[in-house]
């Protein structure tokens, strides 16, 4: 029986008497054989199809089944559970791949007396062999199979089959059935490849289960540090801080009593800053650190959990505790410095181990993290207030210094924020004189009497003259004993009781004296010192940047009008030289700077284009008087040189720092907008606008004008040709806006 190329079987036609066949009997045997063989081949594959829609109908319930559930254990317990139906088996387990260990440990059995929590090392046991290979593994006799695990030694397994759960490349585990004694079960490659593609989803459904609870785990802990941020910005003062973090902690953990502890350093004692929940009136308790695990406890800068708890608590609060109790200490780090510790304590419950998990010991540590963060923060608050202060003051009399070269003004701030910013209550700034080797007095604030006398004082007199001569602060603490200075500067109405001067030094130089008074006793600290000299040298920069400015702004005031009267003399010259018509470089230096501004050049270029219109042709210096006037028309080699003079410009002016900034239109200004231009044949935009403004205003004027040869052209003619090269020669832009000046009679 033969269907295809597949033998199926045989039909046997038997006589019980000697019979000898015909070949049409054959014939007729084979026709009936084929038939039969198709036949019996269609119930085959119909039999095979209908056996595959069941195993995938129920792979595919199954797979919806296990996917539904987002808790690891119970995913793992429908796996199992699953298996168990599908191969009507009655012993099953899985193992899962721990990738930091590189181990596969057993999670969840059935069936079996096997210890959960079985480590197996990759290559090791069936399990091991299946992950190291990622291949199915079937042991028909595991007691004679030579790979068996020593942990396995006992148990009565018969068969085995395991299979790799493997989840886009990423081991997941081993799913394992197997029987026990007496039962044998030969497993099938149809088993082996029913578990194969059941091990495919559970291992999808597996990752897809540790992802939720991941990012639930997440959630939750993003949700417990929120609370405590929330918490903590409800505590305005460092004293608020420490209570709410400890409440907030006990909510997290559910913590029989939490505690505050920071060192004295200077006694070498822990000290119970604060305390929440048992033991609340231990708050403010001292205790000794004579036992080594307390100063370890401070010595530790990650959470670690207490060995001998209660005997430590005991040390800490003087009391016996009965039941056992769990401690764990997380530090309070902030920017390296151990402001203390928070004990977390816990009452241990019945039949149980220490109670602290590694997802709480990670709240308990972002949650100090904030905390000591928070009084750090609440530590440095009055510190950070009184330094913006003095940063705001300062800030003002630099803008004011950067704004201005108006010493008035710059003294007039700076007096102003010592007295109602800075709790000075009376201030003078003294100017050092160094031809009369005097201090004069420039101006004061916050002086009771309008009459205080403005006088001058010697550089070795009094006070102010000491921190003159020796260069320093000088602090008189208490003016009772400096009466005689006082009366000498008329101040000894005022009430003045401290006292300070700082020298005014710019580049070693004494620029003066700043005169701080106040009319109660202040404190000096070195903060304050440092922060009174830096304004001291502020107040001196001050002074010598306005008086060098004041001295640079004259001496080049001076060096322009030289600069600008040398220009007017060469660009006389120029047109003497050039035969050109009187006052032609004036007129289009004038017209060039006038369409500049209608253009919205900025300001500040104007003095330069005005340099550079003046200079326009500085090149032709260089270029032989038979060729600059040469009454016929010039051959191509004197064209050739002519067009060299832009070249001969650049190369006389950028050696003048004065006039780089002049030199677009010496340099460009006989370049056109087509690109036909000479010397480089740059086009449109590539043309500085100042050139391209420039030679409008230069054709404009030139072809008004009697050359030697040719006679000036009428105006209409010159504005037809101007509007014809628009877009040739010329800029449309500049064009447009020459005409409409033109126009409005402005040129």
């Amino acid at each position: 029986l033969i269907a295809g190329d597949q033998v199926i079987g045989a039909a046997l036609v038997l006589y019980f008497t000697p019979h000898k066949f015909t070949a049409e009997e054959i014939s007729l045997g084979e026709s009936a054989a084929s038939q039969v063989s198709v036949a019996l081949a269609k119930l085959r594959l119909l039999d095979d199809v209908r056996k595959r829609a069941h195993e995938f109908e129920m792979l595919h319930q199954v797979a919806a089944d296990v996917g539904i559930e987002q808790d690891l254990r119970t995913t793992l317990e429908r796996i199992v559970d699953r298996v168990m139906e599908i191969l009507n088996i009655e012993h099953a387990g899985v193992y899962l791949y721990d990738p930091e260990t590189q181990e596969l440990e057993l999670r969840i059995v059935r069936g079996m007396n096997i210890d959960i929590g079985t480590r197996l090392k990759i290559g090791e046991g069936v399990a091991g062999k299946v992950a190291q290979t990622r291949s199915p593994l079937v042991v028909r006799n595991y007691q004679t199979w030579k790979g068996r695990s020593a942990k396995y030694e006992g148990v009565p397994f018969t068969s085995v089959l395991e299979v790799p759960m493997v989840y886009r490349g990423e081991m997941i585990g081993v799913l394992a059935v197997n029987e026990v004694m007496p039962t044998i079960r030969r497993f099938s490659d149809e088993d082996v490849r029913l578990l194969s593609l059941f091990a495919s989803q559970a291992a999808g459904a597996i990752h897809s289960t540790r992802l939720f609870e991941q990012t639930r785990r997440r959630l939750r802990e993003l949700e417990a540090l929120t609370a405590v941020s929330t918490a903590m910005r409800s505590a305005p003062t460092k004293a608020d801080i420490p209570p709410v973090v400890l409440r907030e902690i006990r909510k997290l953990v559910d913590a029989t009593s939490v505690a505050l502890i920071t060192l004295d350093k200077e006694t070498d004692e822990g000290v119970v800053l604060d305390i929440q929940g048992e033991w609340q009136e231990k708050k403010g308790l001292r205790f000794s650190l004579e036992h080594p695990a307390l100063e370890e406890m401070f010595e530790q800068v990650t959470p670690h959990q207490l060995e001998r708890a209660s005997e430590i608590i005991k040390q800490i609060i003087g009391e016996d505790i009965d039941e056992p109790l769990d401690v764990i200490a997380i530090p309070l780090v902030a920017q390296d410095e151990n402001l203390g510790v928070i004990n977390v304590m816990r009452r241990r419950k019945e039949g149980k181990e220490a109670t602290f998990s590694d997802i709480e010991i990670r709240l308990l540590n972002a949650t100090a993290d904030i905390a000591a963060n928070a009084l750090r923060r609440a530590e440095l608050h009055e510190q950070t207030r009184e330094h913006l202060r003095r940063l705001s003051a300062l800030h003002e009399i630099d803008m004011a210094v950067n704004a201005s070269f108006d010493l008035h003004l710059i003294f007039d701030i700076l007096l102003d924020r010592l007295t109602m910013q800075l709790d000075v209550d009376a201030a003078d700034i003294l100017l050092f004189d160094s031809h009369v080797k005097r201090l004069t007095y420039e101006m004061g604030s916050g002086f009771i009497s309008p009459t205080v006398p403005k006088m001058d004082i010697r550089m070795d007199e009094g006070i102010a003259g000491k921190a003159v001569m020796e260069r320093r602060i000088v602090i008189v603490n208490d003016l009772s004993f400096a009466r005689d200075y006082l009366k000498l500067r008329g101040l000894d109405e005022e009430g003045f009781v401290t006292y300070c001067a700082l020298p005014l030094i710019s580049k070693g130089e004494i620029k003066g004296i700043l005169e701080l008074f106040y009319r109660k006793r202040c404190k000096m600290d070195l903060s304050r010192q440092n922060f009174f000299q830096t304004l001291a040298t502020q107040t001196a920069i001050a002074i010598d940047n306005t008086r060098l400015f004041n001295e640079v702004h004259r001496s080049n005031l001076e060096l322009t009008r030289a600069y600008d009267a040398t220009i007017q003399g060469w660009s006389a010259a120029l047109e003497l030289r050039d035969m050109e018509t009187e006052g032609h470089s004036r007129r289009v230096t004038e017209a060039t700077l006038r369409l500049a501004t209608e253009m919205n050049v900025p300001d500040w270029e104007l003095p330069h284009i005005r340099r550079g219109a003046l200079l326009h042709d500085i090149g032709k210096m260089a270029i032989p008087d038979s060729i600059l006037h040469k009454p016929g028309k010039l051959t191509k080699e004197e064209w050739e040189i002519m067009h060299q003079h832009p070249i001969f410009a650049y190369q006389l002016l950028s050696k003048i720092d004065y006039l780089k900034p002049a030199l677009d239109i010496p340099y460009y200004h006989h370049e056109k907008w087509d690109g036909t231009g000479y010397p480089f044949g740059l086009k449109g935009t590539q043309i500085p606008l100042a050139a391209r403004i420039f030679a409008v205003i230069d054709v404009w004027d030139a072809l008004l004008s009697d050359r030697p040869y040719r006679k000036a052209w009428k105006e209409e003619k010159v504005i037809a040709y101007i509007k014809d090269q628009a877009g040739k020669h010329f800029d449309p832009d500049v064009v447009r806006v020459f005409l409409n000046l033109l126009k409005a009679g402005k040129i």
